[in-house]
């Protein structure tokens, strides 16, 4: 069975977008799910969105413009398949890959800085934080990171929630 044809709430998902470790599909208007598609067990799969929820949370907590982390919750995906998703706020906009020479000179300028205010305040930041595909200049005009697999923040640890109301 594919996620596609999974619904909540009403709502089929939608595939929005994927990287080479995982697919992002949409829930609702307000939400989409993070999927990690990599042929390792599904603990495996949970520990690393966890962990990315763990950094996009400190991150939110201390004003870097993120998407606002929900959690990892297991979907049942058919009878006998579960998987882990990592729910996050869905933002409207576009991806920098998306943008003409002269949007993307500004509008990383923009990223810059949020990556910076993030380093200062300690965060390892990962290899591909300046990749194009990691950030989404949002309708609003604020710039978002997104996709912390590989950042660090060593002093941050929070419980993992296990349930939430949507």
């Amino acid at each position: 069975m594919n996620l596609r044809d999974v619904v909540v709430d009403g709502n089929k998902f939608e595939l929005i977008n994927g990287g080479g470790f995982g697919k992002i599909y949409r829930v609702n208007p307000e939400l989409v799910v993070k999927i990690v598609r990599t042929p390792s067990t599904i603990e495996r799969q949970r520990t690393i969105l966890e962990g990315e929820y763990t950094i996009q949370r400190a991150l939110f907590e201390k004003s870097i413009s993120v998407p606002v982390p929900i959690g990892v919750l297991d979907l049942q995906v058919d009878r006998w398949s579960v998987v882990p998703g990592f729910f996050m706020q869905y933002i409207k906009g576009v991806n920098l890959s998306e943008l003409s020479k002269d949007e993307y000179k500004e509008i990383n300028e923009m990223v810059k800085r949020e990556i910076e205010k993030a380093k200062d305040l300690g965060f390892v930041i990962g290899f591909d934080a300046h990749s194009k595909r990691n950030s989404i200049y949002g309708v609003n005009g604020r710039i978002y990171l997104i996709d912390f697999m590989h950042w660090e923040m060593p002093d941050v640890t929070f419980p993992t929630q296990t349930s939430f109301s949507f």
